[in-house]
């Protein structure tokens, strides 16, 4: 083995630890041996040993055979190094996943929505969610809201959002529009119009502008941006009864 006396490093390279790759290398040179020459060969103890060997099945870089009352060892295909970066893989992919869900998250609780020039895009069920949460940060005194029919984001948890603000700010004033008539009791610093157009987004305008879609939610941070929302929502407002 001295012409290959490299390869427990390389073995290392693929996730096995110093003693993992000494035992899976005389297994390969070895063949069929037992428990008690291995430990000779690699100088570790029997439990040492069998722990090893435990490592070794369950990434199943080597085989079990019982002959009689004795229990023998065989290594696998070196091919199998690739199933443990498969599963590696997966995990990364998992951890990827994880984190990009977490930091939506943390974005949206501690206000911390990137590039004051970037519109943000949040997807999937959770998007409306972290919207609100960033909402309920808001700095500002007045919001204006615009709910569509098909899309009309429920008034309690905005209620919710508004209590938030007004119990950090002492006072805000709140603009809703509805495509619906509502039966809930209106909030004394909520003044409420019914519009009949049938708008597909709903639309709340803070310090930023929030876009919520069926399942996807847009923050606008961008003052020009901001300006027109709220220009045009002053025009819809004012034609209104």
């Amino acid at each position: 083995m001295q012409k290959y006396d490299y390869l427990p490093l390389e073995l290392r390279k693929l996730g096995l630890n110093k003693n993992e790759a000494d035992v899976y290398l005389i297994l390969l040179e070895s063949g069929y041996i037992s428990i008690g020459k291995i430990g000779k060969q690699a100088g570790l103890s029997r439990p040492t040993v069998y722990r090893i060997l435990e490592s070794l099945e369950k990434k199943e870089l080597i085989n079990k055979v019982q002959k009689g009352k004795k229990s023998q060892y065989i290594a696998g295909s070196p091919d199998n190094f690739l199933k443990i970066l498969k599963v590696q893989k997966r995990k990364v992919e998992e951890q990827e996943r994880e984190f990009l869900r977490i930091i939506s998250v943390l974005q949206g609780k501690y206000h911390l929505l990137s590039n004051k020039n970037e519109i943000k895009m949040y997807s999937g069920k959770q998007s409306h969610k972290i919207l609100l949460e960033d909402l309920s940060n808001s700095s500002t005194k007045k919001i204006k809201v615009l709910l569509s029919a098909k899309n009309t984001l429920p008034t309690k948890e905005l209620t919710d959002v508004y209590k938030k603000i007004k119990t950090r700010m002492g006072e805000i004033e709140v603009h809703e529009i509805h495509a619906k008539l509502l039966k809930s009791k209106e909030l004394d610093f909520v003044t409420r119009k019914f519009s009949k157009d049938k708008n597909s987004l709903s639309i709340i305008i803070a310090d930023k502008t929030y876009l919520f879609e069926k399942e996807d939610g847009y923050v606008i941070e961008q003052a020009i941006a901001i300006k027109s929302y709220q220009k045009l929502f002053h025009l819809l407002w004012e034609n209104l009864k």
